[in-house]
């Protein structure tokens, strides 16, 4: 007897989440549309949480381990082993409401051409207890102008639609022709790969409402991180690359908005730390897309004693180079 093909593959990463699996296996359980297997990597965990997975009792359900090696390389891992047509991540620490998978595949069957689908999601703040929803849904709308998908995926991304792994659900084909996460990028992966589907299938479809329950138990990763020189340039190399591939392509105007945000905020927080060598660095690997006047006032910072840090920050955060939004 074969197996059937189930529709949709659904692929969670864990290491160390025995407090949080079981929340987000149980909505993936709970869905509406239940034609789907459930992927569980143990990425290494040193908890309980891959033995809670193994507890259920439901044939949909697989747990696979590996030796400790990221995130990207357990979703490759699921990637690998799926059966579905389509793809859809979730993070172990987040969950969906019920009719995730419902309504973005619905979305998807009746528009054929499209091969991958997003969604807003809202922000559980575990720390402050606050729960917003990502972006406001009338700001989608202007994009949108009636439709159910961008018309660009680089459009969705550089107003930041929210474009999270736990919000896509991706075609399983498609990921086998461009390739899948970049193993050993642990930070901004999603958009490496965002980046080479939109290359070649532009059009994004979106549920322009909130169907996951991203948790935000941290605050901003490079913020508080004490690994923010290091990111910069595992995300210079990437954006170096991307920048080139999208070149090929003849879509590095698309992409350059995201990076130059981005580089924006990296900078801001490299002053706050006062990682002025790093900032300089930064500028001249990037010196041809940054524009001329943040590269002035960045330069012109790192050359005032550190001691004026202050009105410096002041300052930065009046040009809105500590956000990430337009």
């Amino acid at each position: 007897m074969t197996d059937v093909q189930p529709l949709v593959s659904v692929i969670i990463p864990l290491y160390n989440r025995e407090n949080l699996i079981a929340r987000a296996v149980d909505s993936v359980l709970a869905q509406t549309l239940t034609d789907f297997e459930l992927i569980v990597i143990d990425d290494g965990s040193t908890d309980n949480g891959p033995e809670i997975v193994r507890q259920y009792d439901d044939r949909r359900i697989k747990i696979i381990s590996q030796q400790n090696a990221g995130v990207s390389s357990a979703r490759n891992k699921g990637i690998d082993i799926a059966k579905g047509q389509w793809i859809a991540f979730l993070d172990s620490d987040d969950k969906w409401v019920a009719d995730k998978l419902q309504k973005q595949m619905e979305l998807l069957q009746e528009n054929p051409s499209l091969v991958w689908v997003g969604c807003n999601y809202t922000i559980d703040h575990s720390i402050t207890k606050e729960r917003r929803t990502f972006i406001n849904p009338e700001k989608i709308e202007k994009y949108l102008t009636d439709r159910c998908f961008f018309k660009s995926c680089f459009d969705a991304i550089n107003i930041g639609a929210g474009l999270t792994p736990g919000t896509m659900i991706v075609k399983r084909l498609v990921l086998q022709e461009v390739g899948s996460f970049q193993d050993g990028l642990n930070y901004g992966e999603e958009f490496d790969l965002w980046w080479r589907i939109g290359y070649r299938y532009p059009e994004i479809g979106y549920v322009n409402s909130p169907l996951i329950v991203y948790n935000a138990q941290m605050a901003d990763g490079l913020t508080a991180s004490t690994k923010a020189i290091s990111i910069i340039e595992t995300l210079s190399e990437m954006f170096e690359k991307n920048l080139s591939l999208a070149k090929q392509f003849g879509r590095e105007d698309d992409i350059r908005p995201f990076v130059i945000q981005r580089l924006r905020k990296w900078s801001y927080n490299l002053y706050c730390r006062g990682h002025f060598k790093e900032i300089r660095e930064t500028l001249k690997t990037f010196n041809d897309i940054l524009p001329a006047g943040f590269k002035l006032v960045m330069n012109l910072l790192t050359m005032l004693p550190e001691k004026s840090n202050k009105h410096g920050r002041c300052l930065l955060k009046w040009l809105s180079y500590d956000k990430f939004d337009f």
